[in-house]
């Protein structure tokens, strides 16, 4: 009779709670959609040409994009991103968010003055320290052992690799 020990490991040490890219869609009174995108959601903090890209999509209630050329304004409680651009022929205002040198958490706000008043909505962005490690993922070779003493492998390998915010290993050493 053989007994086996399977070994699958994933732990989250810390982070800013977001694995996904939520979307944010508001519907407002004059029938107008407004979809606001991070992507990514999680950018590493101090390096350089790191950047989020923030779409705006204004649509009408059947879906339908709104017309190119109107304004939408943006704001970021923390980085920086471009305050105002206009809308594509597909209704998507586009901006860049550039995080700060130090880790966060960033709300970013949409606004388009309607006919009818002001359209808002947000979308969020986590800013990690990429020497942090977040994470850490386990494996075993081989994944499976015997009890010592049943002729079978009784040993096996563990490896584990430490992840960032952004899901890369983490090569620095740390403190």
């Amino acid at each position: 009779m053989f007994r086996y020990l399977i070994l699958f490991l994933f732990v989250i040490i810390s982070g800013c709670g977001t694995s996904d890219n939520p979307t944010e869609t508001t519907v407002f009174p004059e029938n107008i959609r407004m979809t606001v995108t991070t992507e990514p959601d999680t950018v590493a903090s101090g390096l350089e040409n790191v950047f989020s890209t923030v779409t705006v999509t204004l649509t009408d209630e059947s879906g339908t994009p709104l017309s190119a050329g109107l304004s939408v304004h943006f704001s970021a409680n923390y980085g920086t991103i471009q305050p105002t651009t206009t809308t594509n022929e597909s209704g998507q205002a586009i901006v860049r968010y550039t995080p700060p040198l130090e880790p966060g958490f960033a709300q970013i706000n949409a606004t388009y003055e309607g006919i009818h008043g002001p359209v808002n909505g947000g979308g969020n962005v986590c800013i990690v320290d990429t020497r942090n490690p977040v994470s850490f993922l386990v494996s075993a070779d081989p994944p499976e052992i015997s009890v010592a003493g049943e002729g079978n492998n009784s040993t096996s390998i563990i490896t584990a690799i430490v992840l960032n915010g952004i899901g890369e290993p983490v090569t620095d050493e740390v403190d």
